[in-house]
């Protein structure tokens, strides 16, 4: 059974490694991994910037999806 959760820090570098492939298949970018992890950690830094949601099967994220807040920068 799949279960969707709020992330963690603990499922940090999965999600890294996710953003890059992600970034790779849709746009054939390859982002360099300490910029990736800099991106996804400012998240548990600054909750109010948004959160992961995971998607887990038997124990294993096999899913996620990013929520940001809008903002404007003033």
């Amino acid at each position: 059974m799949v279960t969707v959760r709020v992330s963690t820090v603990e499922d940090l570098l999965v999600l890294v490694e996710f953003q890059i492939q992600i970034a790779f298949e849709s746009e054939g970018v390859k982002i360099p991994r300490e910029t990736v992890l800099r991106g996804v950690q400012g998240f548990y830094d600054v909750p109010s910037r948004g959160f992961y949601l995971v998607a887990e099967e038997n124990g294993e994220i096999i899913g996620c999806t990013m929520y940001t807040y809008e903002w404007i920068d003033s």
